[in-house]
Formats: structure tokens, C-alpha cells, sequence
């Protein structure tokens, strides 16, 4: 059993297609892979561990659409807090629920500014 997990949920409220969709690693192994497409209005799920004695998971996440860019970053240490950071274009609003804990789950919502995207 890893020393330390992160599953990630990144659920898509928005009007755009979230696709192109890649990870990279600085410390772990991905034990559920990034999905290629999150189309709008569906969620997906991902997942990183800890490969080592004594380690843990970091990494990010990165889609693109036709509204912008999006990146996900997670870091899960041996020892030491857990952070996360998200960002994405002005046009949307990124908010993030949980991620507490050695085998942390965090859930990404992004969703349509009042105003933007809405067709």
C-alpha cells in the first residue's frame, strides 16, 4: 500500500469541452491515468501514489478548450501539507472541495462565469 495517495475528481460544468488532456509527475506514479476528453457537463477521475519508501505524489494536469487553458497542480508529501492550485481563463471559475489526509481525494468544479460561454 502506498504512503501516500491523491485522487483527483475534476467535474465540468462548463459549456466548452475540456480535451487535450495530459499529466506529469515529479514525485509518484499515476495509478489511474488522465483522461484525454472531459466533455462538458461530465466529470472524470485520475489518481496518483506514492512510489517510494518514505515518499509521496506531486504532480499537474493540463487541458486545453476553446475558451483556454486549464492546469491542475496536487502535491501529497511524505511529510508536510498537502496543497493544490488550479487555474484557467477569465471566463470560468475554478473552486476546489477536500484533499485532506495521506490517501487525499480532491474535487475540482469548474463552471461558466455568469455571463461568459453561455450560447
Amino acid at each position: 500500500m502506498p504512503a501516500r495517495s491523491t485522487s483527483i475528481t475534476i467535474e465540468n460544468h462548463t459549456s466548452h469541452d475540456l480535451h487535450d488532456g495530459w499529466g506529469g509527475l515529479e514525485h509518484g506514479e499515476w495509478n489511474r491515468n488522465v483522461p484525454a476528453t472531459i466533455p462538458k457537463g461530465q466529470s472524470a477521475d485520475m489518481g496518483a501514489e506514492s512510489d517510494g519508501i518514505m515518499s509521496g505524489d506531486q504532480g499537474y494536469i493540463r487541458y486545453k478548450s476553446d475558451a483556454g487553458d486549464f492546469h491542475f497542480e496536487f502535491d501529497n508529501p511524505f511529510i508536510g501539507s498537502n496543497g493544490y492550485s488550479a487555474s484557467g481563463p477569465d471566463s470560468v471559475n475554478i473552486s476546489s472541495s477536500g484533499g485532506d489526509g495521506n490517501e487525499s481525494h480532491i474535487t475540482w468544479t469548474v463552471t461558466d462565469k455568469v455571463g461568459h460561454g453561455h450560447k
